[in-house]
């Protein structure tokens, strides 16, 4: 008797959450289901919206996965052609390898190459918010106080996300 009331309970919590979730707020929602569901006498939550919550979280699970999947590739992309982007660089600035100062140089412009390649194929490939978050947090503690506060306002004001 005792895992009846349970599971009972369990059930009403279940379709109070969604009948929130549907009208907003519970008033309302008791309100309605009171005139609307007064002569029914059947289940109290019908089976074809029982697990709605669940797939939703499920393919948010994905999607995040899919996001993060997609952003691992696009810092890899960006980390090999920024490389041999630097290299021609340095190249057709007639920098060779034999010189001693080739690898410092080599060094600071790939964190700039970097950082411009990384903004401009994230915003490509449509994670332009995230790519320039990075490149904010690169770059953060070169800019004034102002500028800094400025620009993360600026960049966590958009809503351009997948």
């Amino acid at each position: 008797m005792q895992r009846h009331l349970l599971s009972f309970a369990a059930v009403c919590q279940k379709y109070m959450y969604l009948c929130v979730y549907a009208c907003g707020d519970s008033k309302t929602c008791m309100r309605y289901h009171e005139r609307s569901h007064s002569n029914e006498r059947t289940t109290l939550l019908p089976t074809t919206t029982a697990d709605a919550p669940y797939h939703r979280s499920q393919n948010n699970g994905w999607k995040r996965s899919l996001i993060w999947l997609w952003r691992f590739l696009i810092f890899g992309v960006t980390g090999s052609s920024s490389v041999h982007a630097t290299s021609i660089l340095l190249r057709s600035l007639h920098c060779t390898n034999a010189k001693w100062y080739y690898y410092i140089v080599f060094f600071f412009a790939e964190l700039v190459v970097y950082t411009i390649m990384i903004v401009l194929i994230g915003s490509l490939l449509f994670q332009w918010r995230f790519f320039c978050l990075v490149a904010f947090k690169m770059w953060s503690w070169l800019l004034p106080h102002k500028a800094k506060v400025w620009c993360y306002e600026h960049l966590h004001s958009h809503r351009i996300t997948l």
